[in-house]
C-alpha cells in the first residue's frame, strides 16, 4: 500500500481549474461583481471537479489501464478545447486557475490534512496516557461507559396493536419488529432457541416454537451469566441464563434486482468465560453504513460453567452429557437459525461468513469440521484462535459437575437445576483464576484432534481467512494487568505442559521454550513469548499450511496494529474494532487505529465477501495503491502485513515463526526474497 499523488489528482485538479476559468470568465463577461465572480468560481470548479471524478471513477475506466488512459486521454482533449473556447471568447487564461488549483487542491489539501490529522492523533495519544499511563494496570470501566451499558438496557415485549410493517420480518418463530437509524435498520434481542432455564440448564439447545406473535426487537438480549470485573464493560449489563438471542442489521438500500445479500455473523470472544454481543466493539451498525449490500449478525451464547461444564468425572444422565460444548452447539443452533431465516432479511443463506476472535475464532475452527454444521456457512474469518489445548486430556483445570455437588452439597445434576443463578456466579467468580473454560474432545460433538480434522479435510469446501497478531498477549493485560498476565503465563506453561505429557506436542513445546529460554534476557519475557508462538501461532500457521496442502484457498494476514499504550498494542481486539467500523471506541480500551487502515481492512473483507475477489483496486480506497491479497501456500507463504505505515503483501512476514516451524514441517521455499 503507497499513498500516493497520482496522475488522477493531477487531471482532476486540471479539469476543476478548467471550471473555475469558466465560471469566473463568465461571471465576469455578464459585469458581475467580484464577490458574484468568486461563487461563480467556486461553483463551476466544484461541478467540473464532480464530473472528473464520476468519470474517472466508472466501471468502465476500471476494468484496465487502457480504459482508465482512454478516459484521461478524453478528458485532456476536452480540458485542451474548451481552454481554447474560453481564451477566445472570454479572453481569460485558465492556467494561472490550473497553478493555483495544483497548489492548493492537490499539493495543500493533502498537507493541511496531514496537519490536521497529526494534531488530533496527538491530542488522542495524549488523553490516552493521561489515562492508560504505560497500560501496565489494564482497562477499568469508567462512569461513562457503564452508563451508555446502563442506557442499552431494556426487555423486548409482544406487540399486540399497530407497528410499522416496513420495519418488520417474519421468521419461523414469529414477527419481528425493528428500529431505523440513518438508513440502517436494527432487530435486537431476536430468540434462536428455547431459554436454556430451570429444566433446561446445562442441556442441549431447543428449536423455539413456531410462531405467528409479533415482538419488539429494539432491545439488546441479556449477556451470559459471566464474572464481574471492573475492567468489562459488560458487567454493568443484563446478564441472565436466558441469554440465547441474535441480532441482525440491514441497509434500508436493496440490491440491484433485489438480489440476496452476503451475510457477516460475528461470535463474540472473551475467553469463553465474559462477553456478548452487546459490548459496543461489536455493534454491526457502522459496518452496515458503510457496506449497505451486507447484513450484519451477531450473536449470544452459553460461556462458562453454564456453557462449558465438565462431565467427564461423573456419571451423569443422558441429558446433560453434552455439557461439556454446550456454547458450541449454542452457535451451531444460531446459525442454523440464521441460514434458515436470513432470506426474510434479504440475506443470501448461501454466502454466510462466520467471524469471530480469540476463543470464538477456536469455536468456529471446531465447526468447521462438524458434520452438524456442513452447509451452513461459507467463508470463516479467525482473528486469532487456538486449539492445540482442545483435547481428550483432562489434566487442565476445569469446572465440572463434582465440583458443583461438592460445593452446594449435593449429590446429583438435578438436584444442582435448584440452585439459583446467583449461587452459580457467585463460584464461577471465585473460581475464575483458577479454571479454564473450554470446548472439550467428548467423543459425541468432538470427536477428532481438530488439527487432525483439519490435516483430514473434514472442513470441506470451507474458506478461511487466519489472522495473527502481533501481540495477542497484551488482551490479558487489557482485561487485568501485567502482573496478573504473567502470573496467568507462568501458571498456563505448566497446564500446557501436563496436558500435553506424552504426546507429539510435548517436545515441540519444550523446542519453543527452549528457544525463547535462550533468546531472551528476562524469564518473563520467554514466557510470555512462548505462550505467544504457542497459543496464538502454532496452531494457526500448522492449519494454514494443512490446508494449502490440500489445495484450498487460504489467507493469512499479520495485524502489527501499535498502540501509544505500547503493553496494550497488536491484539485482536484493535482487529476486531476495525473490522466491525468500531475503531473509535477502541481509543477506550487504549487502542488507535486509523481511519486508513479501517478503509482498507474492511474493504478487502468486504470484497471477498460480496465480490468473490481478495483485493481493493487503484483508488478504491482514496489515495492506495491497488492491493491484492495473494493466497497462503507452502511454496509461496504470503502473508498480508497490517501495519501503522504500511500495509502490503509479503512472503518475509513471520520468518521467523516459520524458522521455527521448520524443524518439524516440510516448508519448501526459504521464506525470503520476493515481496
Amino acid at each position: 500500500m503507497k499513498l500516493v499523488i497520482r496522475i488522477e489528482d493531477v487531471l482532476v485538479s486540471l479539469v476543476a481549474a478548467l471550471g473555475y476559468g469558466l465560471g469566473y470568465g463568465i461571471a465576469q463577461s455578464y459585469g458581475c461583481s467580484i464577490i458574484l465572480c468568486l461563487v461563480a468560481c467556486i461553483i463551476g470548479g466544484t461541478i467540473f471537479r464532480l464530473i472528473a471524478n464520476a468519470l474517472i471513477k466508472t466501471k468502465w475506466a476500471e476494468k484496465s489501464k487502457r480504459s482508465k488512459a482512454t478516459i484521461i486521454l478524453v478528458i485532456v482533449f476536452i480540458f485542451g478545447a474548451i481552454s481554447i473556447i474560453i481564451w477566445k471568447f472570454l479572453h481569460h487564461s485558465i492556467f494561472g486557475d490550473l497553478g493555483s488549483e495544483l497548489i492548493l487542491g492537490t499539493v495543500g489539501l493533502t498537507v493541511v490534512s496531514f496537519v490536521i490529522s497529526l494534531i488530533r492523533n496527538g491530542i488522542k495519544e495524549r488523553n490516552m496516557k493521561a489515562r492508560f499511563n504505560d497500560g501496565s494496570e489494564g482497562h477499568t470501566m469508567t462512569d461513562k461507559e457503564r452508563d451508555y451499558m446502563e442506557s442499552m438496557k431494556g426487555k423486548n415485549r409482544e406487540i399486540k396493536g399497530r407497528y410499522d410493517e416496513n420495519l418488520a420480518v417474519k421468521t419461523e418463530n414469529g414477527v419481528f419488529v425493528g428500529t431505523k437509524s440513518w438508513g440502517v435498520q436494527q432487530f435486537l434481542g431476536i430468540p434462536y432457541a428455547k431459554p436454556p432455564v430451570r429444566d433446561l440448564r446445562w442441556k442441549l439447545p431447543q428449536k423455539p416454537e413456531p410462531s405467528d406473535k409479533v415482538w419488539e426487537a429494539y432491545y439488546f438480549g441479556p449477556s451470559a451469566v459471566q464474572i464481574d470485573d471492573q475492567t468489562i464493560s459488560l458487567s454493568a449489563f443484563t446478564q441472565s441464563e436466558d441469554c440465547l438471542t441474535l441480532n441482525i442489521w440491514r441497509s434500508n438500500k436493496k440490491s440491484s434486482d433485489d438480489e440476496l445479500k452476503p451475510v457477516l455473523m460475528y461470535i463474540h470472544g472473551g475467553n469463553l468465560a465474559f462477553g456478548g454481543s452487546a459490548e459496543p466493539l461489536y455493534n454491526g451498525y457502522n459496518f452496515v453504513k458503510t457496506y449497505p449490500h451486507v447484513i450484519v449478525v451477531s450473536i449470544n451464547y452459553r460461556i462458562g460453567l453454564f456453557g462449558f461444564i465438565s462431565n467427564f468425572d461423573t456419571d451423569v444422565p443422558e441429558e446433560f452429557k453434552d455439557s461439556n460444548n454446550l456454547g458450541i452447539h449454542d452457535q451451531i443452533m444460531a446459525l442454523q437459525w440464521v441460514h434458515d431465516n436470513i432470506r426474510a432479511f434479504g440475506g443470501d443463506p448461501d454466502n454466510i461468513m462466520l467471524a469471530g476472535d480469540t476463543m470464538a475464532a477456536s469455536c468456529i475452527k471446531i465447526i468447521s469440521t462438524l458434520e452438524q454444521a456442513k452447509g451452513l456457512f461459507r467463508r470463516a474469518l479467525l482473528l486469532s484462535s487456538i486449539t492445540s489445548a482442545i483435547d481428550s486430556s483432562s489434566q487442565i483445570p476445569r469446572v465440572g459437575f463434582k465440583d458443583l455437588m461438592e460445593k452446594f452439597g449435593v449429590s446429583s445434576v438435578e438436584e444442582l437445576l435448584k440452585i439459583p443463578t446467583s449461587k452459580l456466579k457467585l463460584f464461577q467468580n471465585e473460581k475464575i483464576n483458577d479454571v479454564w473454560y473450554l470446548p472439550y474432545r467428548d467423543g459425541r460433538l468432538i470427536k477428532k484432534n481438530i488439527n487432525q480434522a483439519i490435516l483430514d479435510g473434514d472442513t470441506g469446501d470451507i474458506e478461511f481467512l487466519f489472522c495473527v497478531p502481533a501481540n495477542e498477549m497484551s488482551s490479558w493485560i487489557t482485561v487485568g494487568s501485567e502482573k496478573n498476565m504473567l502470573i496467568w503465563a507462568k501458571a498456563t506453561i505448566d497446564d500446557i505442559k501436563a496436558s500435553i505429557k506424552g504426546k507429539v506436542e510435548e517436545d515441540r513445546f519444550n523446542d519453543v521454550l527452549e528457544y525463547y529460554l535462550k533468546t531472551e534476557k528476562k524469564e518473563d519475557d520467554a514466557y510470555r513469548n512462548t505462550l505467544e508462538f504457542w497459543l496464538y501461532r502454532y496452531d494457526t500457521l500448522v492449519n494454514s499450511l494443512d490446508l494449502a496442502a490440500q489445495g484450498k484457498p487460504v489467507k493469512l494476514f499479520f495485524w502489527d496494529i501499535d498502540s501509544p499504550i505500547v503493553k496494550l498494542g497488536g491484539n485482536s481486539m484493535s482487529a476486531t474494532g476495525a473490522l466491525l467500523g468500531n475503531n473509535l471506541l477502541l481509543e477506550d480500551l487504549g487502542h488507535l487505529v486509523s481511519s486508513l487502515i479501517k478503509n482498507v481492512f474492511q474493504g478487502l473483507i468486504y470484497n471477498i465477501i460480496a465480490n468473490n475477489k481478495a483485493e481493493l483496486a487503484y483508488d478504491e480506497v482514496k489515495g492506495v495503491n491497488k492491493l491484492v491479497w495473494k493466497d497462503f501456500t507452502g511454496e509461496k507463504p504470503y502473508v498480508l502485513y497490517i501495519g501503522n505505515d504500511k500495509i502490503e503483501v509479503d512472503r518475509r512476514v513471520l520468518k521467523k515463526d516459520f524458522q521455527i516451524l521448520k524443524k518439524w514441517y516440510s516448508i519448501e521455499e526459504e521464506i525470503e526474497g520476493e515481496s
